[in-house]
This record gives structure tokens, sequence and C-alpha cells, in this order.
């Protein structure tokens, strides 16, 4: 399977970045998140390649190749165009997609992704997926279905419980 995620994007997301940052902390930043996400479970599956596309105009030049491997993941600096631009001309080009993730909350790379038969994934459900790595990949946007029927007599009974208990209030001194 191989993740396709607008690097900016999931970075904001994910609260490794902020308009307001300085340019020297962006890199420092942008090193941070990359880390972050090769440790997480679902970079490190070896039948899962997460490649991520960031905007090359916010990179320094000193420091970029075009293509980069941050551990486990492949980095890519959209040189000349804007990293959406990069992954839908990808996805054009890509024979293929039905194995392809994009991860996004972009409407127009999603719909992009959809129109080419790949999955689309808000960032939202990206950071959910990450932690638990399942095997299927999940359609998120297909909601669960809801259980028939009323809930059983236990788990009602100890849903009122915890519900009814008053929660103990500490007393500050009044000065």
């Amino acid at each position: 399977m191989e993740i396709v995620v607008d690097g900016y994007n999931l970075m904001h997301l994910a609260g490794f970045a902020s308009s307001r940052m300085k340019p020297g902390r962006f890199e420092t930043a942008r090193r941070r998140f990359l880390d972050w996400l090769a440790d997480c479970p679902g970079a490190r599956q070896a039948d899962t390649l997460i490649r991520i596309v960031f905007d090359a105009h916010a990179v320094s030049s000193i420091h970029v190749q075009s293509v980069a491997r941050h551990r486990t993941l492949e980095v890519l600096y959209a040189t000349g165009e804007t990293a959406d631009d990069w992954i839908e001309r990808w996805l054009h080009s890509h024979p293929d997609a039905r194995e392809i993730t994009v991860v996004s909350n972009d409407s127009r790379l999603r719909t992009a992704a959809k129109r080419h038969g790949a999955a689309a994934w808000s960032c939202e459900a990206f950071l959910d997926w990450l932690p638990t790595c399942v095997a299927i990949v999940p359609r998120p946007e297909t909601a669960p279905e809801k259980p028939e029927g009323p809930c059983p007599d236990q788990e009602q009974a100890k849903l009122l419980e915890i519900f009814q208990t008053p929660k103990p209030r500490s007393r500050k001194p009044k000065l």
C-alpha cells in the first residue's frame, strides 16, 4: 500500500507548525514532524510506503533535494509547482491507483484521488489510523453501522452508575 500525504497540510493539523512561525523554526518543526511520523507504527509496516510531499517554496534550497529518505519515509519537495499539483499529476500518471491512499484536507486532492480510483482520507482519519495500523485499510468516508436495538441492561446500569455519581468537589480556602 502507498500513502501519499500533503505534507504541510498534515504538519499543521498535527500541531507541528503554525502560520506564525519564524522561517528558521519551520525547518526544525518539519524535521520534528518527520521524526514523529517515522516513529508511528503505521510508518514502520513493511508493506506500507508513506510518501510525504511538501511545497518546495517553503523550504530553504540549501538543505533540500527534490527526493529524500527520512528513515522509513519517502520525502519529496515539489519544485516549480505546489504539493497539491504534484500529487494530482502523480495520480494521473499512475497506472493503477487502487493501492494508493491520498491524505489531505484539500477537497480538490480528495476528489482527484477518488476520480483516479484511489482512497481519499482526511488528515484526521490518517492520524486516527496511525496508532492502530490495521491490515485492512479502513474507508473513513463510510459511517460505522449503528447497533440495532436498545442498550443491554447491564451496560445501561453501568452507564447510569457512572453518570449519576456526583464528582467530589475540592474545597479551596478563601483568602
